[in-house]
C-alpha cells in the first residue's frame, strides 16, 4: 500500500473528525443559546459598542418591571411600599453573554449564573422565572388602547406603574430595542414609534383602588421610627399603620396603651384574589389615647 495514500487517508479522517466535533459543539452552543432570551439594543455606534445611558435605560427598566411582576406573583399586591428583599433577590436578572451587533445581550437569572445555583422556594428553576419574563414582555407588547386588564390582572398595579416609568424613559432617551423569544426566532420590536405609543397608553391608565376612612381601636404594641410605622393589636388582629409625616419621633406615644385612630384605608387585591388593606394617617398627633397602661 502506498504510504503517501495512507497519510492522505489519515489526514482526511482526522479532518472529518474535527469537522464533526466542531459541528456538534456549534449545535450544542446554538441549543444552549436558544434557551436564553435575547435583547438587541439599537445604536448608531460601532458593532459591539453601546452608550452606558442607553444600556441602563433598557436594563434598569426591565429589571424594575420584572421585580414588580415577581412581587405580585408572590402575593404582594400592594402598589406602594418597599418590595421585600427576598423578592428582589429572587428576581435578579443578569447578562449572561454579549455579542457584536448593534448591541446584543443574552439574559439569565443571577442566582443561576453562579457556580453553585441556589434552589429557591418560589421557582425552583431558572426556566420558571424566564417564563414569567417572557409573558411579561408579551403582555406589554400586546397592549391595546384602554385594554390593560391582562397586564394588570396577571402582574398587578405596581407592574403597570413600573412599565409606565420604563417606557416613558425609553421614549425620552429615544432608545429602541428588540426582544427575541426563547426557543423561537420570533421577535418583539420596540422601535421609537411603538415605545411612544405604549408610553402614551400607559399614561392614560387609571389604577382603581378603593379608599375609605375608618376608626381603628386597639393596644399599641410597637412602633418603628426608622420607617414611621406603628402597630395596634385590635379585635381583628394586628394592624400596622404608616404615619405620613415625621410626627412619630416628636409625639409621645405609650406602648401597651389603648388608642383610637382615624386612618385612611386602601383596599388592595393581590394575584390570588385575596383582599388586603393598607392603613395610613397624616400625623400621629391626631391619635386619641383611650386608656394608659399602668406599669410598676
Amino acid at each position: 500500500m502506498n504510504p503517501k495514500t495512507n497519510k492522505t487517508v489519515t489526514q482526511l479522517y482526522y479532518e472529518s473528525s474535527r469537522y464533526i466535533d466542531d459541528a456538534i459543539n456549534h449545535f450544542e452552543k446554538q441549543k444552549k443559546d436558544f434557551n436564553k432570551p435575547i435583547i438587541k439594543i439599537e445604536t448608531d455606534l460601532i458593532s459591539g459598542a453601546i452608550g452606558l445611558e442607553s444600556l441602563s435605560t433598557v436594563i434598569e427598566g426591565l429589571q424594575n418591571t420584572f421585580t414588580s411582576a415577581i412581587n405580585n406573583i408572590m402575593g404582594n399586591g400592594s402598589s406602594v411600599g418597599k418590595i421585600p428583599s427576598y423578592v428582589k433577590n429572587l428576581s435578579k436578572l443578569a447578562i449572561s453573554e454579549v455579542e457584536a451587533g448593534s448591541f446584543i445581550i443574552k439574559l439569565g437569572t443571577q442566582d443561576y449564573l453562579k457556580e453553585d445555583p441556589i434552589q429557591l422556594s418560589f421557582v425552583e428553576s431558572e426556566e420558571e422565572k424566564l417564563k414569567v419574563l417572557e409573558e411579561l414582555i408579551y403582555r406589554i407588547n400586546s397592549i391595546e388602547e384602554n385594554d390593560f386588564e391582562e397586564l394588570k390582572n396577571k402582574f398587578g398595579n405596581r407592574t403597570v406603574i413600573s412599565s409606565r416609568k420604563w417606557f416613558d424613559q425609553l421614549a425620552k432617551e429615544d432608545v429602541s430595542f428588540k426582544y427575541k423569544k426563547r426557543f423561537s426566532n420570533e421577535k418583539y420590536e420596540f422601535d421609537h414609534s411603538k415605545i411612544v405609543d405604549i408610553a402614551n397608553k400607559l399614561s392614560n391608565v387609571v389604577l382603581k383602588e378603593e379608599n375609605d376612612t375608618v376608626i381603628i381601636m386597639g393596644k399599641l404594641v410597637s412602633y418603628q421610627l426608622n420607617n414611621n410605622k406603628i402597630s395596634l393589636d385590635t379585635d381583628e388582629g394586628e394592624v400596622t399603620i404608616k404615619i405620613l409625616d415625621d410626627s412619630l419621633e416628636k409625639h409621645e406615644i405609650v406602648v401597651n396603651s389603648f388608642y383610637s385612630l382615624r386612618v385612611n384605608r386602601k383596599q388592595v387585591i393581590d394575584n390570588f384574589d385575596r383582599i388586603n388593606y393598607e392603613y395610613s394617617m397624616s400625623t400621629i398627633e391626631e391619635s386619641e389615647l383611650i386608656n394608659k397602661d399602668k406599669q410598676d
